[in-house]
């Protein structure tokens, strides 16, 4: 894993060449499919009319807004829990508290 980010650096697991595989055919498929949208599906049932050209640009800014949601969330690091994280509400239970089998650091609570 690389480190976490710090200012403006990003975060990217460059070890993992399935996952980056998957997300090259993920935007093939989205860019692919503005294609599709844009140039065989739209044209030909609205002609070049104002309505085509507003389902055009609404589906590639709803396309755009699925691209940079991807992208963020594949290029943001995670987190995690602290280790020395306590959580003061459950510590009059200690039984109850779910603990990591790994590293013995308090889990965050089920919802």
């Amino acid at each position: 894993l690389s480190p976490p980010m710090s200012g403006s650096e990003l975060w990217c697991v460059h070890s993992d060449p399935c996952g980056i595989c998957c997300a090259g055919v993920t935007y093939i498929l989205l860019f692919f499919a503005d294609w599709v949208v844009c140039t065989h599906l739209l044209p030909p049932w609205l002609g070049l009319s104002t309505g085509s050209c507003v389902l055009g640009l609404a589906f590639l800014l709803i396309s755009a807004l699925a691209v940079a949601s991807h992208l963020r969330t594949m290029l943001t690091d995670p987190g995690a829990v602290p280790h020395e994280y306590t959580p003061s509400a459950l510590l009059h239970d200690e039984k109850a508290l779910p603990m990591c089998s790994r590293c013995n650091g308090f889990k965050p609570p089920d919802h």
